[in-house]
């Protein structure tokens, strides 16, 4: 058994999926008068506000999508849409270990999804966007949270939905979990379909 848990959030503890597409698309419309096809940002969900804009924006300015960042902060977010994912809550409480999120998302938003779930006493701490120098699949993210919680790497595992997460556990040394609800396989990680089937992972039989 690990002594400490770290997950990714949206897609992963969190599902933000409509939530997020729907604040992307209000967005680009309103601030670069740009329609997004709901596809094009599903698939490009796991990037931070700017990430997105330097994918959208490739000949413009650093500075102007830095500016553009800060002005995306101002849109409504759609906190209703948000649902946690199915037992990935109650897994975490009943593993009794420490935990942490790390995540491209802004601490403050993470934290109100948390609080108006009622169930921001999981977490010891949250690494979010602006808190790294680098973001994954570069290793700082989880070593920052390892730092936090006071654990080696090698004594950690980190629970994410997309191929940067995975990158990031191996690249830090914590054991990566695959979040995949569709079913779908990996050779280079252990993969859940919900989180009711962690605590098996983390204690093979």
């Amino acid at each position: 058994m690990p002594e400490a848990l770290i997950t990714d959030f949206d897609g992963t503890f969190a599902d933000s999926a409509d939530a997020n597409v729907d604040y992307y698309q209000r967005f680009f419309r309103e601030a670069l008068g740009m329609d997004v096809e709901d596809a094009y940002i599903r698939r490009r969900l796991h990037l931070p506000v700017r990430g997105m804009l330097d994918e959208l924006l490739l000949d413009e300015s650093a500075a102007y999508k830095d500016e553009l960042r800060d002005q995306a902060f101002v849109f409504d977010y759609r906190y209703d849409l948000v649902k946690l994912m199915p037992g990935a809550a109650e897994t975490v409480r009943s593993l009794s270990l420490v935990a942490a999120i790390v995540s491209g998302g802004e601490r403050e938003h993470i934290e109100r999804i948390l609080r108006e779930a009622k169930v921001d006493d999981l977490f010891e701490t949250i690494v979010g966007y602006g808190e790294y120098t680098q973001a994954k699949p570069d290793p700082e993210p989880l070593r920052i949270a390892c730092q936090r919680l006071e654990v080696a790497p090698e004594a950690a595992v980190y629970i994410g939905d997309h191929q940067v997460d995975v990158d990031a556990s191996l690249a830090a040394g914590v054991s990566p979990v695959f979040y995949a609800p569709d079913g779908s396989t990996r050779k280079d990680a252990p993969v859940i379909q919900e989180w009711s089937a962690l605590p098996a992972v983390l204690v093979p039989t």
